[in-house]
């Protein structure tokens, strides 16, 4: 799998499993959120209802990483195979099945990232750096352009829109890239 889903499973004998690249997500009956875009380099797990079991392929062999259970999260980085735990509201990281987003002291790339995703626009920073501001926001039904006017209030940058793309600076930027 490539993308981000959401499955709910009914229970049954035989495991349900969703491969994402070495990534295996393992369920017998249970609701949960994968997102795993290659691109991205990290595959995301959050479970809504039941249990899964994480794995990881390392030189041909699963191994289990962790068992999940409701508004619990592991997010394992695809190059490294290091892992990250946590709690987490999980109907929030499911909501985007509803057009909904929910964004907690995320960075703002991250934000951008799905954005790109469920609208499919491509949006670049002029300025790497900024990418780092942290934002925490929730957007219910929005249309694409209130989306990025509140973003770009809470995050102090600016944002234009050339050639179906959206590029997003500073307000008082001087000099960068140039804007293709």
């Amino acid at each position: 799998m490539d993308g981000e889903a959401f499955f709910d499973v009914k229970h049954r004998r035989r495991p349900f499993v969703i491969q994402s690249g070495e990534i295996s997500t393992v369920v017998l009956g249970t609701s949960f959120n994968i997102k795993a875009f290659a691109s991205d380099h990290k595959v995301t797990v959050t479970v809504n209802s039941g249990k899964v079991g994480v794995m990881n392929t390392i030189e041909g062999k699963s191994h289990l990483v962790r068992y999940l259970t409701p508004n619990e999260q592991i997010e394992i980085n695809t190059i490294t195979g290091l892992y990250a735990f946590d709690a987490t509201e999980a109907t929030d990281v499911s909501s985007w099945i509803k057009n909904h987003f929910v964004f907690y002291d995320v960075p703002i790339h991250e934000v951008m990232s799905s954005l790109e995703h469920r609208y499919g626009v491509r949006i670049e920073f002029i300025d790497s750096g900024i990418g780092n501001t942290r934002v925490t926001a929730k957007f219910k039904n929005m249309p694409l352009n209130n989306v990025m006017d509140e973003l770009m209030v809470l995050s102090g940058l600016t944002y234009t829109k050339k050639n179906g793309n959206i590029y997003i600076y500073r307000a008082n930027q001087k000099g960068g890239k140039t804007m293709n």
